[in-house]
């Protein structure tokens, strides 16, 4: 049972299109045909205006009605018979076929509601009239909101007798769009409505399945590119709206494989160049300094024992530092010792082993708050620690600093890192010597958040390295 409910349930959102579909059509005819009798019954009205307000319509009226004045003489003294004498008239005057055959201007319709009507009046005295006032007033109420262009002919004759009379017509037009609505409601228009309607129900059984497989096709490719399919494509050759935009979701695909192709070609190239950039800011750095100390060691011999134990111990430990830089790059895990450590103290051992042997004194100002912040931060803390690392081996080799210090601070979310030695000062530095160790850091402060660097000279001598990035 669950099944078939649920087979039926399917079935239903296969023809959700079709219903919609049909929907549209359905009151895109109504209101369609809506439009066309309204237009055409305000055509008709207008004609009717027209028609009434010309010289030739009151010629042709009076003539009639002059015509009519002997009966009407003749059966004054009965008013029913000279009732229905006017009655006749409306009936059969050739100059009321102005009016409409239907709607809210024919003629039944007009004496119904009391705005089509004749009078006869002889010496001052309304004999008669058509149709009778209490009956007209008494069908209006339907017509009582609308507003009505009035039209009023009168046409005086005199007879032999010396009668003086007179007969009124008034017409009245009303101008109401809702009695203009009312007046489409003719049997007609119901064929006509029933006829398109069939039409309508006809037309999306044929044509929305036709949408409906073309978009079922689109949909299960659609789907396949979510699963990372981006061969897929949607086969449709149709040349139609439908067919533009599936040749532009296939051009589309073209493009996200393309844009794919070109992101991997270039982390490629980011990977060779950060791997360059660490092996030159790691291994690099202590393999000079570890040539610095065996040329120590080689220099001093046996004159100094002591002095070149240590030496080899430290040599010793840049060996292994070197080792570890070099495992480090090829795994990418130089961040994880910061997590694991601090920062305050990765800088310590780092600094140390750089220094080991030179006459360099150094000190860093990290505070707590920055320190545990850096450990939540590895990708951060990576690229500081090798900003200082670089600045700290261009003190070592370049500057003939004897003291290195390290300030990392934090003022209303703004972190600034100052490198400081009091060597020889940037200017008198060769500046192609530098090389890529400063295109190094300089890059890698960039691709911190809002990321800021400068090096300037101090003014009691040598140079400060400033990062500034918000976090």
């Amino acid at each position: 049972m669950f099944k078939r409910l649920q087979t039926w349930w399917h079935g239903r959102k296969r023809l959700g299109m079709f219903w919609r579909f049909l929907f549209a059509m359905m009151l895109a005819t109504l209101i369609g045909m809506e439009l066309l009798a309204i237009g055409l019954t305000l055509f008709k009205e207008y004609r009717i205006v027209r028609d009434l307000e010309s010289p030739l319509f009151s010629q042709g009226l009076d003539s009639e009605l002059l015509k009519i004045v002997p009966t009407l003489e003749s059966a004054q003294n009965n008013q029913e018979l000279c009732a229905l004498v006017l009655g006749a008239f409306i009936n059969k005057s050739k100059s009321l076929d102005v009016l409409a055959d239907n709607g809210t201007s024919s003629r039944a319709v007009m004496v119904t509601s009391g705005r089509l009507s004749v009078a006869f009046i002889s010496n001052g005295q309304t004999i008669c009239s058509y149709p009778n006032v209490a009956a007209s007033q008494a069908d209006t109420g339907a017509w009582s909101t609308a507003t009505p262009q009035e039209f009023h002919f009168r046409t005086s004759f005199s007879t032999d007798k010396n009668v003086q009379g007179e007969l009124n017509m008034k017409l009245a037009l009303f101008r109401s769009p809702a009695l203009i609505w009312m007046a489409t409601k003719d049997i007609s228009w119901n064929f006509i409505f029933v006829f398109l309607a069939f039409l309508n129900i006809c037309s999306a059984i044929a044509l929305a399945p036709i949408l409906v497989r073309r978009i079922k096709r689109a949909e299960k490719v659609a789907r396949s590119w979510t699963e990372g399919n981006l061969h897929a494509r949607i086969n449709d050759s149709r040349k139609d709206e439908f067919g533009d935009l599936i040749r532009s979701f296939n051009t589309l695909a073209d493009s996200f494989l393309e844009v794919i192709r070109v992101k991997q070609e270039l982390a490629a190239v980011e990977e060779r160049n950060r791997l360059a950039r660490d092996l030159h800011d790691t291994a690099k750095q202590r393999a000079f300094a570890l040539n610095l100390q065996l040329t120590a060691l080689s220099t001093l011999g046996d004159r100094h024992p002591g002095e070149a134990s240590r030496i080899t111990s430290s040599a010793s430990t840049l060996a292994q530092h070197l080792q570890n830089d070099l495992s480090n790059v090829i795994r990418r895990l130089s961040a994880s010792t910061v997590a694991e450590l601090g920062m305050r103290e990765v800088l310590r051992q780092e600094i140390g082993s750089l220094f080991d042997g030179s006459r360099i004194r150094w000190k860093i100002s990290i505070s707590d708050e920055i320190d545990s912040m850096m450990r939540d931060a590895p990708h951060l803390a990576q690229q500081i620690l090798l900003i200082v690392m670089e600045a700290s081996a261009n003190a070592l080799r370049h500057s003939g600093a004897e003291l290195l210090a390290v300030e990392f601070s934090e003022s209303n979310d703004r972190y600034t890192l100052v490198i400081e030695d009091d060597g020889k000062g940037f200017d008198a530095i060769d500046t192609s010597v530098l090389g890529m160790g400063l295109a190094n850091m300089r890059l890698r402060a960039k691709s911190l958040p809002q990321g800021e660097f400068s090096i300037v000279n101090r003014s009691e001598g040598g140079v400060a390295i400033t990062v500034r990035f918000q976090f």
